[in-house]
């Protein structure tokens, strides 16, 4: 079905179509490179002290899922405007409280408490 609706529009609206979808599978894959880093800050999720190498350990999923997330942020407007202009617009997505300052607290509070401090 897609193809004979492709066959009917002008080469520039498929050739739209075709970067859109390849900018939200680039975007897809960046969420999951986040999702992996936070997987790793999920397994160190745990009330006992943190050795020195956990602490290196959430150090780098926060640094990947940070790089994933301010490359995502980079570019989203991109892809909006490459949407709008084919007459696709995003539905609104609610924020989540989660930021990079409360990831960064959350890592100080972890090295702090395995510190002793």
């Amino acid at each position: 079905m897609a193809g004979q609706v492709a066959e009917h529009m002008p080469l520039g609206t498929q050739l739209g179509y075709a970067n859109l979808y390849g900018e939200l599978q680039w975007y897809a894959q960046k969420a999951d490179d986040e999702t992996d880093a936070w997987s790793v800050l999920g397994e160190l999720d745990d009330p006992g002290a943190l050795g020195s190498q956990d602490i290196a350990a959430i150090r780098q999923a926060r640094s990947r899922a940070q790089v994933a997330a301010d490359k995502m942020n980079a570019y989203l407007p991109s892809i909006v405007a490459d949407g709008e202009r084919l007459g696709i617009k995003p539905a609104p997505v609610k924020g989540t409280p989660l930021t990079a300052a409360a990831i960064e607290s959350l890592c100080l509070s972890s090295a702090q408490e395995s510190n002793g401090l």
